[in-house]
């Protein structure tokens, strides 16, 4: 279950820019000019596939599973992604609804 936990909040983070900004704000302190965000943080399914990978490691599952199981994280990623936007377009609306009926 922390695990599936594990992915929604990395999927999330993606959807929210959180990597772009630190990273922009990184590069601006340190080198004082722009670079572009690194591959395995630009990409959904590449921060999802390392983070898994990394996450599984470190709890002590064996490689082949953790292989396995980050590449299934990976290729569902963008599902998540889109069903996070679907539940957020339907929260907005039943919001903006109840805002018009008060």
């Amino acid at each position: 279950m922390r695990y599936i936990i594990f992915i929604l909040a990395v999927v999330y983070v993606f959807r929210l820019g959180i990597i772009d900004d630190v990273t922009r704000a990184f590069n601006k302190i340190v080198f004082k000019v722009p670079f572009p965000l690194g591959k395995p943080f630009s990409c959904l399914l590449c921060m999802t596939f390392w983070s898994s990978l990394v996450y599984l490691l470190i709890t002590g599952s064996d490689v082949f599973t953790s292989v396995t199981l980050s590449l299934a994280a990976a290729f569902l990623s963008n599902t998540i992604n889109n069903l996070i936007s679907i539940i957020e377009k339907i929260l907005d609306n039943l919001v903006l609804f109840i805002i018009t009926k008060l």
